[in-house]
């Protein structure tokens, strides 16, 4: 009985390392974070920059052409939104997502607006989601994420 009482211990107590083992991962370092946040940034960029219209395009094609792109780049922030994150950063991520998020949300709606004809729309559009690039911007540099900063703004 002794013997079958030890083994039952040894196999519980084997239980209990291999779960706390499996259990214990390490959080993401911040230069892991940025690398894999980074490389989708620039892979994104890449697919972006060769989805453009081409020269003398017409402005439905210009439209078609930004609507292609603005899915890739959502796709994009989900990915992104994925990778596992430092826990410090965790709150300044959330709000760079968010600014992302509603930046491209205003592209959405002056492609809408643009499509429409409605140009005041558009440029409304394009005003709100300046603003907004500009802080996401400034939350990307924050966080290390310097190929996620737009182009227009270095």
């Amino acid at each position: 009985m002794t013997r079958s009482r030890d083994r039952a211990a040894a196999l519980a107590v084997a239980v209990v390392v291999t779960l706390a083992a499996c259990g214990s991962d390490a959080p993401p370092t911040r230069a892991d974070f940025r690398k894999q946040v980074n490389a989708e940034c620039r892979a994104t960029r890449q697919v972006v920059a060769r989805m453009g219209p081409a020269p003398g395009a017409t402005p439905e094609a210009m439209i078609r052409s930004g609507r292609r792109a603005l899915v890739r780049q959502r796709a994009a922030i989900r990915t992104i939104a994925a990778i596992p994150q430092p826990p410090d950063e965790r709150p300044r991520v959330a709000r760079w997502l968010v600014l992302v998020r509603r930046a491209l949300d205003t592209v959405g709606a002056s492609l809408d607006a643009q499509a429409r004809v409605d140009l005041t729309a558009a440029d409304r559009a394009n005003s709100a989601g300046t603003t907004l690039v500009q802080r996401a911007d400034l939350e990307a540099r924050a966080l290390g994420l310097d190929d996620c900063v737009t182009a227009a703004a270095g």
